[in-house]
């Protein structure tokens, strides 16, 4: 009997196509002049427009939309003409009249397209002076969720000048899901790390013709059957994994460092607490720890009554002098700066705290829910670029790392930073009790077990950098800590 059997696979990737929407005000106000006088920021806006066209990569349909008191006719093309776009972006001028945003910011709803992933930016000064009132304006722009319907959209407003975020437009955007404040437009949602894999299987069988025809449909019956039996056990192996997690995890006991209990010399809890030791020296006992968490001050007497230990995945570190011990504490420190520059991935932790505190707060607030957290970033090896994932292994490396700053600061509950990180996890303990969210869905949830019997609660959330719902998260996490 002669058997041949042949295999092809193909690998594809499904990358949406994009829309990117311009609104860009052209009132004389952008160039300083009128009543309104702002800072001249035309020139800004058309280098940093080209800027944006030349930057992007993706399969992108661009369309500008000037407007000063009414909406001027828009201009446009693909990627494809990247060049005749900046052309024409840098023969833009200021035209005399008031603005009127609202009539743009309209036209610019009735450009999002179902079949890509629509952007808007808006490029003004934000002073409204025609067209609907203010107050009209600004509940125009509030009902941005509702208004994109089934659209994958978000909308920025992009802040030219510092002085344009004291704007009443600004704030909205500030408070709005799926709005932010912006400096840059080079800005994409889709990543090109995760691949859409396609396996196409062509069986060629050519069967000498002989006498054992029989015998050969006999042995293709059981190779049928045994597939179909390690289909099933397979099958079976994955819905009863957590169970079978959570015997072994009661079974064997969990090899992971625990406060007091470490083998060398100098490293157990009663050696941490001496008088007359920094918190510099502490850090250096946790060996495996590069990335040190920031720590609240406030951090023992816990939020809602629970020490709570926010997960974020990573680092990316643009510089070799970024990459130190203390990049994590850095950025929350900044963050507290009510002096420090606002940049883009503000927004993703700003978004959190309001889902932690359930409103949006004000600096001393901010300061205090901050305070009585910690925030560590678990993968302990910076990523090369904005947006790359840790590797399979990167993640098998931070593990022990994760296990050392739980024994040090023993949190009663884990907040995760979205579900690649959560799944990416150390297997170590057993499934907790599945918490019904306010829709109606039901999330799994982890617990961690330490050897003197502490258990870690951990839940994953949606990351909060893109589509997240404050408010909606917040009743997820009140219902999660009352667990």
């Amino acid at each position: 009997m002669l058997l041949t059997l042949t295999v092809s696979m193909s690998v594809a990737k499904d990358i949406m196509p994009e829309k990117r929407i311009y609104l860009l005000d052209l009132s004389g106000s952008m160039i300083g002049q009128g009543s309104v006088r702002t800072d001249n920021v035309l020139d800004k806006m058309k280098s940093d427009l080209a800027a944006a066209v030349d930057w992007t990569s993706l399969p992108t349909e661009f369309v500008f939309i000037p407007f000063t008191d009414r909406v001027m006719p828009e201009f446009g093309g693909t990627d494809t003409k990247k060049q005749e776009l900046m052309t024409e972006i840098s023969s833009i001028e200021a035209e005399a009249g008031n603005t009127d945003i609202a009539s743009a910011w309209e036209c610019a709803l009735e450009k999002l397209d179902s079949t890509k992933v629509n952007y808007i930016f808006l490029l003004t000064d934000g002073y409204h002076n025609r067209g609907i009132s203010k107050a009209g304006l600004n509940s125009l722009v509030k009902s941005w969720p509702q208004s994109t319907g089934r659209c994958d959209a978000e909308a920025y407003f992009v802040s030219l000048s510092p002085k344009y975020r004291t704007s009443e437009i600004a704030r909205i955007f500030d408070e709005t899901d799926r709005m932010s404040v912006v400096e840059t437009m080079n800005i994409c949602r889709q990543t090109l790390d995760v691949e859409q894999t396609e396996q196409q299987l062509d069986n060629l069988i050519t069967v000498a013709p002989d006498d054992t025809n029989k015998s050969c449909s006999l042995l293709w019956l059981w190779i049928l059957i045994a597939i179909v039996l390690i289909a099933l056990i397979l099958w079976a192996i994955v819905y009863w994994w957590p169970q079978i997690s959570a015997v072994f995890a009661r079974m064997i006991p969990i090899s992971k460092p625990v406060s007091g209990q470490s083998s060398k010399p100098g490293t157990g809890t009663a050696q941490k607490n001496k008088p007359g030791k920094s918190d510099k020296d502490e850090d250096k006992e946790d060996k495996s720890v590069h990335f040190l968490p920031w720590v609240g001050k406030n951090y023992k007497q816990g939020i809602y009554g629970r020490r709570v230990l926010v997960l974020g995945e990573s680092h990316y570190c643009a510089r070799q002098e970024d990459d130190t011990p203390y990049v994590t504490r850095k950025v929350i420190a900044d963050l507290l700066d009510p002096n420090s520059e606002h940049e883009a991935y503000k927004n993703t932790y700003t978004k959190f705290e309001r889902a932690l505190a359930g409103k949006v707060l004000d600096w001393q607030e901010k300061a205090e829910l901050w305070n009585s957290i910690i925030f560590y970033n678990y993968v302990q090896i910076p990523m090369t670029g904005p947006r790359i994932s840790p590797t399979v292994e990167e993640f098998k490396d931070s593990a022990q790392a994760f296990f050392e700053v739980l024994d040090r600061y023993c949190p009663d509950c884990v907040i995760v930073w979205g579900k690649r990180l959560y799944n990416n996890l150390p297997q170590e303990g057993c499934q907790g009790p599945d918490l019904q969210l306010p829709d109606g869905t039901f999330q799994e949830t982890w617990i961690y077990t330490l050897t003197g019997g502490k258990r870690v609660h951990v839940m994953p959330i949606l990351h909060p950098s893109s589509g997240f719902s404050w408010d909606f998260w917040h009743e997820a996490i009140r219902r999660y800590l009352e667990l």
